[in-house]
């Protein structure tokens, strides 16, 4: 299109652009008050059950206290709370519990003046334990990691090497250190002497996240003849680097086995394609129902986006006549008649354009497609956008 649309003494102040301004400014301060306001429910939450907590304390309710000082734990969590939480288990006689917390409140605060007091605390409450517990000492590769009981969320019972106190029974004793694999390790307590577990720790260089998506429910996966869930496998699973073999099983399906190589730091997607027994995987397209309809689809859509662009090169065209007579007859034009045939002349040279790289995409995909042509050189299709709109370029070698 060759006709153009200005405005010489009109203003920008309604320009699109200064909108979204103005509604980005808009979300900014709505999410900054959003933000405000769970910040001082927080506080306020964290308040409230500190404030109950000191009133159930000084009632003598100690079991309670420590519920409460761990709940504003969880809205706050401030080290000086973990030693009221050990202190209240202290209290109610809670002594296992008790331990837990100080050992934590050691490794929070590490430089509280307190701290001397609180290890003579754990000291003497070790020694008053039921003869029932077992002493375990965890120790880890590298030294200093976290150690946790049975879940995270109970929090950490001290950095390794540590000495638990547990029942006789079983217990899975887990382990994270920065920069390493977490470990779990699932233990059996006896009731003769001290059991001790080592856990040796992996660098996370050297597993890979792996997703796996599976084509039905039910289906038991397993990584190296060990099974790691059933599908759908919500989320990834860590996988140590080096070469795995894959085993997909369900009643009524062919087993699906593949071998797999698994690079540190890179992630992969493993598609499972379960099979019914008895039928045979196709592992070859029918080029005459799959690879030449593409091509004819890809300029059937180039076409009709250049007749969207005719369609609005007529627009534009129609409304320029309009305005030419409104000028000889000294008529004034309105600055959104000019801003309207401004956008239907850009519409039109976009929709041009990109509807003849289209058509000449799909008209040199079909004459590469192998059965149609054989090309024994390379086709180059180029869009160059000039002043009045854009060109194609098509060149090659044969």
């Amino acid at each position: 299109m060759k006709k153009s649309f200005v405005n010489r003494h009109g203003s920008n102040r309604g320009a699109p652009g200064f909108q979204w301004i103005r509604c980005l400014v808009l979300m900014t301060w709505i999410l900054s008050l959003m933000a405000t306001d769970v910040a001082l429910a927080q506080a306020s939450d964290y308040e409230d059950a500190k404030r109950q907590a000191a009133k159930a304390f000084k009632g003598g309710d100690f079991a309670r206290a420590a519920g409460l000082f761990r709940q504003a734990f969880d809205f706050s969590p401030r080290g000086n709370l973990l030693f009221n939480i050990g202190f209240c288990y202290e209290k109610s006689g809670n002594r296992l519990e008790a331990i837990k917390y100080y050992k934590r409140f050691l490794d929070a605060v590490p430089n509280s003046n307190r701290r001397s007091t609180v290890q003579d605390k754990i000291t003497e409450l070790s020694k008053g334990l039921d003869s029932r517990y077992t002493q375990v000492i965890v120790t880890t590769e590298p030294p200093g990691a976290y150690i946790y009981l049975n879940e995270r969320s109970s929090g950490s019972l001290g950095k390794s090497p540590v000495q638990i106190p547990l029942m006789p029974g079983k217990h899975k004793v887990i382990a994270q250190h920065k920069d390493f694999e977490p470990e779990e390790r699932e233990i059996t307590v006896g009731s003769d002497g001290e059991t001790k577990v080592e856990i040796v720790l992996l660098p996370s260089e050297e597993f890979a996240d792996v997703k796996f998506m599976v084509s039905e429910r039910g289906v038991d996966v397993m990584v190296d003849r060990r099974r790691i869930g059933k599908s759908p496998i919500v989320g990834v699973k860590r996988i140590r680097q080096g070469k795995h073999q894959i085993i997909a099983m369900k009643q009524g399906f062919e087993n699906w086995n593949r071998a797999i190589t698994v690079k540190g730091g890179q992630g992969q997607t493993i598609d499972i394609q379960m099979l019914v027994e008895g039928v045979v995987e196709s592992e070859v397209e029918d080029e005459s129902t799959s690879s030449k309809v593409w091509p004819w689809v890809t300029m059937g859509v180039g076409t009709a986006i250049l007749a969207g662009g005719t369609v609005t090169g007529l627009m534009a065209s129609g409304l320029y006549d309009k305005l030419d007579e409104k000028k000889q007859r000294s008529e004034p034009i309105a600055k959104s008649d000019i801003d309207s045939g401004n956008r239907l002349v850009l519409m039109t040279n976009l929709m041009l354009g990109l509807g003849t790289a289209v058509v000449a995409g799909g008209l040199t995909w079909y004459f590469l497609e192998p059965g149609n042509v054989e090309a024994k050189g390379d086709i180059t299709t180029v869009f160059v956008p000039i002043e009045q709109g854009g060109a194609i370029q098509i060149g090659g070698r044969f």
